[in-house]
């Protein structure tokens, strides 16, 4: 699987900013100053260079890329031994299939692997595509709820790890362990804002502590160490979620120095004096470029049905996507949230019956519905008119 292993991974690594370069049948990740830091070879096993164990940069690119080369190892394998499936002119390979549910995948001539959900209809054929780009992690999860292998609320990437052993019952609690450190010193430290997320965008951030993200880049001249060494840091929280994390980038995009503070809210709700009410959630900034998408949705939906009102009642009328797609200016079919968010405007239409969706076809079918008209009432006696 070297070749595809590879292009995958020099994708990934350009992405975060490293190189990559082949290097007698192995692939050598670079950091972005050019120190070789990690070679890999054909079958996805990789090590440290000897001469980047004392780089940090070097250190960074290692926890960055680890799991990146066991996940695109993981669907890369797949990719190699799955059937072919042929669906909308294009072949794809089966990665995992349950319950009429496949997952699949295709290289794309461009560079990458694309990834996909369906349900095998009766006949055989692949229906109701959700595609996820190249996101196989968003993929795999929604592989693993739509075929019920997973409750949705379940963490759905262990469903591809074997099953572990269970730890006895016992006292809980949050804590972070370090590997050989000296001393657990604390450090001083002043939160300059907090910034409130949703439950899921706070899980995304703890577990990808490296990546950059926008509300660390715009608060950049809060976060620093002062001439007393105090931290003064962004206090990052999650709704419905009791803890934190302490943030100090040192000028970076992303969290370079990090901290858990346990109990964040609670210690918040104390500070309140003090903070004031920076710890609300603030309404979100009105965003003309979602403005322009739903406008154009909604004219979509309203010329769709506006179709049917012009034709005859019972016979049955198909929209091509594509073509919807060019003359509305927005991209459907390659966006599982757009193709679900088109479903449900449709099905609020009453002009609409027998709503067929074949996503497959980049189509919709409809029957028009006959209006219902309101019965006359005409005046009686005890009517004032």
């Amino acid at each position: 699987m070297g070749n595809h292993l590879f292009d995958e991974l020099t994708i990934r690594a350009e992405a975060y900013g490293f190189t990559a370069e082949a290097v007698n049948n192995q692939l050598i990740l670079c950091t972005d100053d050019g120190v070789r830091a990690v070679c890999v070879t054909p079958d996805g096993e990789y090590f440290r260079v000897r001469e980047s164990l004392s780089d940090k940069k070097a250190d960074r690119l290692m926890e960055i890329m680890r799991p990146e080369i066991s996940l695109i190892r993981e669907y890369v394998s797949r990719m190699e031994s799955g059937p072919v499936i042929r669906a909308g002119g294009d072949a794809w390979r089966e990665l995992a299939e349950y319950d009429g549910v496949v997952l699949a995948g295709k290289y794309c001539d461009n560079g990458g692997c694309r990834f996909v959900t369906w349900r095998r209809g009766q006949d055989g054929g692949m229906n109701l595509g959700h595609y996820f780009e190249t996101d196989f992690v968003a993929a795999r999860a929604d592989f693993a709820v739509r075929s019920g292998l997973v409750p949705e609320q379940q963490q759905t990437a262990q469903i591809f790890e074997p099953e572990r052993e269970q730890p006895p019952a016992g006292l809980k609690t949050t804590a972070v362990f370090k590997c050989k450190d000296a001393d657990l010193e604390p450090r001083d430290c002043v939160v300059e804002k907090v910034i409130p997320l949703s439950g899921p965008a706070y899980d995304a951030f703890s577990r990808n502590l490296l990546r950059d993200y926008d509300f660390i880049r715009d608060n950049t001249d809060l976060m620093y160490r002062d001439v007393d060494s105090v931290m003064h840091c962004l206090l990052v929280i999650g709704e419905n979620r009791p803890d934190g994390i302490l943030v100090e980038s040192e000028g970076y995009d992303y969290a370079r120095y990090a901290a858990l503070l346990p109990n964040a809210q609670v210690w918040l709700q104390s500070q309140e004096p003090e903070l004031g009410q920076s710890h609300v959630p603030v309404q979100p900034q009105q965003s003309p470029a979602l403005d322009s998408l739903c406008d154009r949705l909604n004219r979509l939906v309203h010329d769709i049905a506006f179709t049917a009102g012009q034709t005859e009642q019972g016979q049955q009328t198909a929209v091509d996507l594509r073509d919807a797609e060019q003359d509305y200016g927005v991209e459907i079919l390659g966006s599982a949230a757009l193709c679900h968010t088109v479903h449900a405007m449709l099905c609020e239409r009453p002009e609409l019956a027998d709503l067929d969706f074949r996503w497959d076809k980049s189509e919709i079918i409809f029957t028009p519905v006959e209006p219902q008209m309101e019965p006359e009432i005409e005046p009686g006696p005890d009517l004032v008119m």
